[in-house]
C-alpha cells in the first residue's frame, strides 16, 4: 500500500472547492495509496475528478510515496456557489474527451498562496480534516489520539482555552503553534 501525502498548496486549493465535490477529490486522492503505481515514475501524473484534476507524483518506489501536489478545474467552467450540479456544454465534453493535450483545458484552482505550499500533511492527518470539518492542528491532535484534556495539561493551560484555539477563526501565535507541533510530533508548517 503506497503512503501518500496532500501538499498545503493541495489542501489550500481543497478548501476552495464547493462542498458537493470535495468529498469526491478526497476519496479519490485517498485511493491513490491502494493501487499499485510501479508503471508510474516521478513525473506529474493525473487523476479526473469530475471537473478537477489531482496532479500527483511518485516520490519514492520502493516505498510507494505518493504526493498529491495541485488541484486543477476545467477552464472556462464556473461553479455557482451553494450548486450542487454544473451545467457542461457537450462540445467541451467532446473536446476534453479526445483532447491530444488535456492540460489545455485545466487551469490550477485559485487559493491563498502560502509559503509553506511544498509542506506535506500525510493522508490520515488529512481525511480527519476533511471529515470531521476541522482545522489541520486540531486535527493533528485526533491523529495523536490526545484528548483536549492531555494537551491542556502538557501545555500548563485550561482545556477551554485549548478548546476556543481550536474553534476560533483567527489564526494560532507562533509561539503556539511551535508548543502543539513540539507535542503532536509535527512541524509548524504542517499546520497550513
Amino acid at each position: 500500500m503506497a503512503d501518500v501525502v496532500w501538499t498545503i498548496k493541495a489542501v489550500n486549493q481543497f478548501n476552495t472547492i464547493q462542498q458537493p465535490h470535495r468529498l469526491a477529490v478526497y476519496e479519490i486522492g485517498s485511493e491513490l495509496n491502494h493501487s499499485s503505481y510501479r508503471e508510474l515514475d516521478n513525473n506529474d501524473n493525473t487523476v479526473i475528478i469530475g471537473l478537477y484534476r489531482l496532479k500527483f507524483r511518485v516520490t519514492d518506489i520502493e516505498r510507494m510515496s505518493i504526493e498529491i501536489y495541485a488541484i486543477e478545474v476545467v477552464k472556462g467552467i464556473e461553479v455557482t456557489p451553494g450548486s450542487d450540479s454544473i451545467t457542461i456544454p457537450v462540445e467541451m465534453v467532446s473536446k476534453l474527451l479526445y483532447a491530444t493535450n488535456p492540460d489545455d483545458f485545466y487551469k490550477p484552482v485559485d487559493h491563498p498562496p502560502s509559503e509553506n505550499d511544498n509542506e506535506v500533511i500525510p493522508n490520515e492527518v488529512f481525511g480527519i480534516k476533511v471529515n470531521q470539518e476541522v482545522k489541520l492542528h486540531k486535527a493533528w491532535r485526533i491523529y495523536r489520539k490526545m484528548s483536549i484534556a492531555d494537551v491542556a495539561q502538557a501545555l500548563g493551560a485550561t482545556e477551554q482555552h485549548i478548546k476556543s484555539q481550536e474553534d476560533q477563526v483567527r489564526w494560532l501565535q507562533k509561539e503556539s503553534k511551535k508548543r502543539l507541533a513540539k507535542l503532536y510530533d509535527c512541524r509548524t508548517t504542517q499546520f497550513g
